[in-house]
């Protein structure tokens, strides 16, 4: 199995790798990528997973949420928060995790934005960019 992280903390991927073989991605090739890595061009090969971890804190009243993404290319598989090992990380004690699989030969966007859940905030306050190519 293929794992390339680009900005994750090591005992994060740890975790993340846990769950990967857990949730059967084994033998395909996975990128695990979070906060730092906002702007990068990724190639994967079809039939590969991404992961996106970001960091999250449910009592915010904020969420990552896909403003867009081209479904044909790269299909969302799930999307949850899970509990962070960094206990003084900032935002909260959570991650949100997105796992996209490359399903078709092609190049998306993946657009993540953070939108309020409360009744007077409708305007996102942040944005995540990657740029994916996704190669036979």
């Amino acid at each position: 199995m293929g794992i390339k992280r680009l900005g994750v903390p090591a005992g994060l991927l740890a975790a993340l790798l846990g769950l990967l073989f857990a949730l059967g991605g084994c033998g395909k090739e996975t990128i695990v990528v979070g906060n730092d890595d906002d702007g990068t061009n990724l190639e994967l090969q079809r039939g590969g997973y991404l992961y996106v971890t970001l960091d999250a804190n449910p009592d915010s009243n904020q969420l990552w949420v896909v403003e867009h993404v081209d479904q044909n290319v790269l299909e969302l598989q799930h999307k949850r928060l899970v509990p962070c090992e960094e206990v003084n990380r900032i935002g909260g004690h959570f991650q949100r995790e997105f796992k996209f699989k490359a399903k078709r030969t092609g190049e998306t966007r993946l657009v993540l934005v953070l939108v309020s859940t409360s009744e007077y905030g409708d305007t996102p306050s942040d944005e995540y960019r990657l740029k994916v190519k996704v190669a036979k």
